[in-house]
């Protein structure tokens, strides 16, 4: 049977996540945070949230709106640090970063999977989720791993008030890192971390003479 052309029924879906750091290892109530993704995805009631559950012993969260799929999982350790402090030398938007973020106790892994959708609109639902996350627990900050950058809750949490369908700017800056690496001959070699995911190729510049 010839194979060449065809083309699956299925689009394979589309899996993003990232970190939520926490001062501690408190858990927010299926109250508290229901009622916070009502509101971060402008749902009409909790009535939209589907599949929902919380796994006590596992400290998982899982749930479901619209065509994405969330599950988010309490870590009762903190990201590496070095894994930290490379990130927060990328993100410039945040100088206090290393500085906070090494003293974040626990964090949340969160995962969003999407079918039929653009890679961007699970980038969307996923910023969404953590907030929600964000707002009812005791966060340090954004661990956003694609892009290697760290993000402050307050800015983070402005940033992804951004709803589909709105004429405003895309809060790429949440999703896109912009790397830097000292060049042999002078100047900087510049990388961006985290286009491929939204289904973009990546950009480098090389020898840029422009202040970091």
């Amino acid at each position: 049977i010839p194979t060449h052309g065809l083309q699956p029924l299925r689009p394979a879906t589309e899996a993003q996540f990232a970190f939520l750091c926490l001062d501690d290892a408190e858990i927010a109530s299926s109250a508290a945070l229901k009622q916070s993704l009502v509101k971060w995805f402008k749902l009409d009631s909790a009535d939209a949230i589907h599949e929902w559950k919380f796994d006590p012993e596992t400290r998982t969260f899982s749930w479901r709106i619209g065509r994405s799929r969330f599950v988010a999982t309490l870590e009762l350790l903190p990201i590496p640090r070095d894994d930290i402090r490379y990130s927060a030398n990328n993100s410039l938007h945040w100088p206090d970063a290393e500085k906070e973020m090494l003293q974040h106790q626990t964090h949340f892994t969160i995962s969003c999977v999407s079918i039929h959708r653009e890679p961007w609109h699970t980038a969307l639902d996923l910023s969404h989720a953590i907030a929600a996350l964000t707002e009812t627990h005791k966060s340090t900050g954004i661990y956003w791993g694609d892009a290697s950058i760290l993000h402050a809750p307050e800015s983070f949490l402005k940033q992804a008030s951004y709803q589909l369908g709105e004429t405003g700017k895309l809060p790429g800056g949440l999703w896109v890192g912009i790397l830097f690496e000292s060049d042999t001959k002078g100047g900087w070699n510049i990388f961006t971390d985290g286009f491929s995911p939204l289904g973009h190729p990546d950009i480098e510049i090389h020898s840029s003479q422009l202040q970091r």
